[in-house]
């Protein structure tokens, strides 16, 4: 799978929130739950994961068979809520 982003927005989200684009690759790698957020007609999609024992939220779309990045951030309560309990759920399985 391709992931892909904007330099100049990825250097913002850097520079705003300590978030590298980079690791949040990582996300796809382990559990995740991913909720559909359609935005200006365009269907995207957040994924909630965790890395380094924090959880993050990424908002991305499919454009091909590429993701594409538009954000990331930690996640909020609701959505952190939401990942715990799917994790738990699945046992650790990989929720989407």
């Amino acid at each position: 799978m391709d992931f892909e982003w904007d330099a100049q927005k990825a250097r913002l989200i850097f520079e705003e929130r300590g978030i590298d684009l980079n690791d949040m690759v990582l996300l796809w790698h382990g559990p995740r739950v991913e909720i559909r957020t359609d935005q200006n007609g365009e269907a995207r999609w957040k994924a909630i994961g965790e890395l380094e024992d924090r959880i993050y939220t990424v908002i991305f779309t499919m454009r091909g068979n590429t993701i594409h990045f538009f954000t990331a951030r930690r996640a909020w309560d609701s959505e952190e809520r939401a990942y715990r309990e799917s994790v738990t759920r699945q046992g650790e399985g990989r929720p989407h």
